[in-house]
């Protein structure tokens, strides 16, 4: 017997879920008029600053905390009142949670004993979740025997071996050092690829986010910023918080009486180190009735030497304010008329002293003009 959750696929849906927390002094909102629909087999991760609600969102789909409105469904099912042992979930949590007086097949096993399944199916299933996660030969072994990212893996096998609906992860790599993280962040999502489980990974750790989803959900303050794939989150984000929170960024101030309207569709002429570049707008059209930012990621920002031959459009004269050397890549922060601009560039012979004149130049195509 292996494990399988192809059979039945199952979707989530948050229609207009709230959860509010009674205080001496009224009520506390930690999550508002949440609402997104979650896709059998999807991966989706939450991601956002501590106390956003990421984690508050997610224990409500466990059923550890109360719905204080709203809906939720898993498979077409309303579970809001439905105990959190017999909803169709499993949880992997950041303290591993494995039971330090049971070995690891035991510890694996325990959810499969206290649905009472026979010892055969118990077996079967145990030996399935301890080979997919590469522990098996750990099967004797208690807890404090093993790694963290050993302990990690004999949570995601307890958790699989139930046969969830649907899988959630609350921040289950915080705990790792940084080359484990990237080791286990891959294992996870090729684990719930093969599977084909219903996710939700919270974190806030926008790399992890960013490398193992399907969509992204960027919250602020209980309440939804942003929904899409990576690459949209990254290249299309909706506001300034989104642009900031995912990788790393220059926001520039916009003066909306200097802006002009472009030629192209959401294009406008906006004026960036002196000159006029053309960018366009993310999240809706150009509106001078709002606050904008323009968004220039660091690897749209190019540095040279003043002496070398001019980049082209957009160059402007520049100092240098800080190098860091990263091996593939270096970072530059450039000051230029009083703002401080921050460059990466990728392949070696890139190096800048603190205190050098340089020359600065912005690929306007990859620049945004996004509401603040």
């Amino acid at each position: 017997m292996t494990i399988d959750l192809h059979a039945e696929p199952s979707s989530v849906r948050f229609t207009n879920i709230t959860k509010r927390y009674k205080t001496g002094r009224g009520s506390v909102t930690a999550v508002e008029g949440f609402n997104l629909s979650i896709e059998p087999g999807e991966l989706v991760s939450f991601l956002g600053p501590s106390g956003c609600g990421k984690t508050t969102t997610l224990r409500m789909v466990a059923g550890f905390e109360e719905i204080t409105d709203g809906e939720l469904t898993i498979a077409g099912r309303r579970v809001n009142d439905i105990e959190p042992h017999r909803r169709p979930i499993s949880m992997v949590f950041q303290s591993y949670a494995l039971f330090p007086h049971l070995n690891v097949r035991e510890n694996v096993a325990f959810g499969l004993k206290l649905r009472h399944e026979s010892k055969d199916k118990i077996q079967e299933l145990v030996d399935s979740a301890m080979e997919s996660m590469n522990i098996s030969q750990y099967a004797k072994r208690a807890p404090h025997e093993l790694s963290g990212g050993q302990q990690q893996r004999v949570a995601l096998a307890r958790a699989i071996v139930t046969e969830p609906r649907v899988l959630l992860f609350d921040e289950p790599l915080s705990n790792l050092d940084a080359k484990l993280r990237v080791r286990m962040r891959t294992e996870i999502r090729r684990i719930q690829s093969e599977l084909g489980i219903t996710s939700i990974f919270v974190t806030h750790d926008q790399e992890e986010a960013m490398s193992i989803s399907d969509r992204i959900v960027v919250m602020r303050d209980g309440r939804i910023e942003q929904v899409g794939n990576p690459q949209e989150i990254y290249q299309e984000p909706a506001n300034a918080f989104v642009a900031d929170f995912i990788g790393s960024s220059n926001l520039l101030e916009v003066d909306a009486s200097a802006v002009e309207l472009g030629a192209g569709d959401n294009e406008v002429l906006v004026p960036v180190l002196g000159t006029r570049m053309p960018i366009r707008t993310t999240g809706m059209p150009w509106d001078p009735s709002h606050s904008w930012k323009v968004l220039i990621r660091p690897e749209s920002v190019r540095v040279r030497h003043e002496d070398e031959e001019s980049a082209g459009a957009h160059d402007v004269e520049a100092r240098v304010r800080g190098y860091q050397y990263f091996g593939d890549h270096v970072r530059v922060e450039c000051e230029v008329d009083g703002l401080v601009l921050e460059s990466r560039m990728y392949g070696h012979g890139h190096h800048f002293d603190a205190g050098d004149a340089c020359r600065v130049s912005i690929v306007a195509e990859d620049s945004r003009l996004i509401r603040d």
